[in-house]
């Protein structure tokens, strides 16, 4: 055997080492380590979604709490409405003019603590008006072609005491004063009308809806069980007999006496000149002027002007109310989504024009014919 390669050269003996081994040789180069992705960063768009709900929650626990303290520590609860400064006035005590605004429909029930509809919203403000010492006039600014009787019978009352108190009103129709409009705005102190304004339609109406031929194509039989022939009066099942039709015709006929006593009173007419104008018609700016129904033409500053002459006011504030919201009502706005707003809107329409109840209604509304002169 050769042995040579275990051999010392120099000393001729045998090497006690190992035999080197050469290098392994691998089939393929050795993968380099994975390197870990950076940590990824919250975007700003998320930190700033975060912050603002932690912002809403310290928001909402600390409005409930400051509530708390005040309803315990007999904080105020009288629920007036806040004034929007319009134009500012000038002097030690330039005294207020409040603008209030009646638009559409009018509707609604109750009184200035609680009710709803138009009812609430403008009986407040004519309340909180008649209750400052500093308000001296009010500008009510008027577009409505009217709607419910006792809806504008209960707002005519609120001016009624608000001038008790001494304070004027005066009102400035814009598009139209119609039926309960022109109810609301007769015992104004003075009445502007814009040139282009539709006044009067003097008169009630009640509306009722027949169904029975309908029902009858159904198949559908009406049937009542009652305690006396009138219990279902005006039931749009079925037609009226000659003597519910009469009962209706005087009720109509008294609620019209009334409403022309109010035109007569509110514009010092005579009230049979009123009685020939009651006959359901619109009337232009330029009648109605010649009928006494308004007192001058003109837009919003000649109404401006009187209110302030009316009310002895050189440079006065003027100003508008509006509602003070809620905490949780605030929140509730920016959380509810916009269908449930257009389902409440499209609700409060519906029932505002009656469509939906079929009950007879006696309104003070016009209904948009206009009637050749």
């Amino acid at each position: 055997m050769n042995s040579a390669h275990n051999q010392d050269p120099g000393s001729g003996q045998q090497s006690t080492q190992p035999p080197q081994q050469p290098p392994p040789q691998y089939p393929y180069a050795p993968r380099p380590m994975p390197i870990p992705p950076p940590k990824r960063r919250l975007s700003t768009l998320t930190i700033i979604l975060i912050v603002a709900c932690g912002f809403l929650l310290l928001m909402v626990f600390g409005m409930a709490a400051s509530r708390s303290a005040s309803i315990a520590f007999g904080g105020d609860r009288s629920g007036k409405l806040q004034e929007k400064v319009i134009i500012k006035g000038e002097g030690d005590d330039p005294g207020k003019i409040v603008i209030i605004s009646i638009t559409g429909v009018i509707d609604g029930m109750g009184s200035h603590i609680s009710g709803e509809g138009m009812v609430l919203k403008v009986a407040k403000q004519l309340r909180q008006a008649a209750e400052d010492d500093k308000v001296r006039a009010v500008l009510l600014q008027m577009d409505s072609p009217g709607g419910g009787l006792t809806a504008s019978d209960i707002i005519r009352n609120e001016i009624l005491r608000l001038q008790a108190e001494d304070k004027k009103v005066v009102v400035c129709v814009g598009n139209l004063a119609a039926s309960g409009g022109l109810y609301i705005s007769s015992p104004a102190n003075y009445i502007v009308a814009n040139p282009t304004a539709l006044v009067g339609s003097i008169g009630v109406i009640m509306t009722r809806f027949q169904m029975d031929d309908l029902l009858k194509k159904l198949g559908i039989k009406y049937d009542p069980i009652k305690s006396a022939d009138m219990k279902d009066i005006g039931s749009p099942f079925r037609d009226l007999t000659q003597e519910e039709r009469k009962y209706f015709t005087d009720l109509i006929n008294e609620f019209n006496d009334r409403f022309i006593s109010i035109v007569s009173e509110g514009r010092n007419i005579d009230i049979d000149e009123v009685r020939k104008l009651a006959n359901g018609k619109i009337y232009t700016a330029e009648q109605a002027l010649e009928y006494k129904l308004i007192d001058e033409i003109g837009y919003f500053d000649a109404a401006l002007e009187k209110v302030k002459e009316l009310a002895g006011l050189e440079e006065p504030y003027v100003i508008k109310y509006k509602k003070k919201l809620d905490q949780f009502e605030i929140i509730r706005m920016l959380l509810e989504n916009r269908a449930s707003i257009s389902v409440d809107n499209l609700r409060n329409i519906l029932e505002s024009m009656g469509s939906i109840d079929s009950a007879p209604r006696i309104m003070a509304i016009w209904n948009g014919k206009v009637e050749p002169m």
